[in-house]
């Protein structure tokens, strides 16, 4: 295989062959796997590449990882499960998780299993009626449709014709008192 230059380096020198030792660039990479750039990047942070980030030059790609993955082989870098890292005082700084206790958890889920288990019933144990409260005194017509069982046409009739009172606030009002009177 030819020498891959890569030309994120400081003098654009040959990094070498694509081996065990070359990096190359996040373009390189995606051109390699004929990939977007971005999918390199999502690769490395899912521990697929091994990057090499260097504070003010391209990022740099372990060559034989990315070859490998063209090939169709899976390539996994390994990272400690939750590495110690200085918290930066920002919240994001991962630690040590804490230890588990196996005998609370236990606990825990014994109880949720006889509460699931019990004798307690599923579903409605009273009437299942609708409750019945105090009725509002004015109604709206679609709730006066609702609460007499006639039409919207007959009751707006019998506003016009002043056998039903009501006032016309955002659309008719009806007094409770008047709708049963009819």
């Amino acid at each position: 295989m030819p020498p891959i230059v890569s030309r994120g380096t400081p003098d654009d020198t040959v990094v070498g062959p694509v081996g065990a030792s070359a990096w190359i660039t996040k373009a390189e990479a995606a051109k390699m796997l004929g990939v977007d750039e971005r999918t390199i990047e999502r690769r490395a942070r899912a521990g697929k590449l091994e990057a090499k980030a260097r504070p003010g030059f391209p990022t740099l790609y372990r060559a034989s990882q990315v070859r490998d993955l063209a090939l169709g082989g899976s390539v996994e870098v390994r990272t400690p499960y939750l590495a110690t890292i200085p918290d930066s005082g920002n919240g994001h700084g991962l630690t040590q998780r804490p230890p588990v206790d196996i005998a609370g958890l236990v606990e825990i889920l014994q109880g949720i299993r006889a509460a699931l288990v019990g004798s307690a019933p599923i579903g409605p144990t009273g009437p299942t009626d609708p409750p019945t409260g105090p009725t509002r005194p004015i109604l709206t017509l679609s709730e006066a449709v609702d609460a007499s069982g006639w039409s919207r046409t007959f009751l707006v009739r019998a506003i016009h014709e002043g056998r039903l009172p009501a006032v016309k606030d955002r659309g008719w009002k009806i007094r409770r008192v008047d709708l049963e009177a009819l």
